[in-house]
């Protein structure tokens, strides 16, 4: 069964925009470790990426939008202030993918 399916594998092109680039890259690195074989060779189709507008690095926007969420979890409890932190230069998630 396994070899069936490396035998039919199929190229895989990821295009991904904006906060998705990252998301792929990760996915990407925990394909590379997985144990599981048809996890694995999911970096193994991959043949490109498309980014398109990804923070690889981290954008200077990221504190304009921390201050908004600040004020915003003044109008309610359900903001999420670690997604935007994510977005600052020199960020660790984003130094490790």
């Amino acid at each position: 069964m396994l070899l069936t399916l490396l035998q039919e594998a199929r190229p895989i092109i990821f295009i991904a925009h904006s906060l998705w680039g990252l998301v792929v890259k990760d996915a990407l690195l925990s394909s590379r470790s997985s144990p599981e074989q048809h996890l694995r060779q999911i970096l193994d189709c991959t043949r490109a990426i498309l980014f398109l507008g990804t923070p690889h690095y981290g954008a200077d926007l990221a504190d304009i939008g921390q201050r908004l969420i600040g004020l915003a979890s003044l109008a309610t409890a359900r903001t999420n202030q670690r997604i935007v932190s994510v977005l600052r230069r020199k960020s660790e998630v984003l130094a490790r993918i």
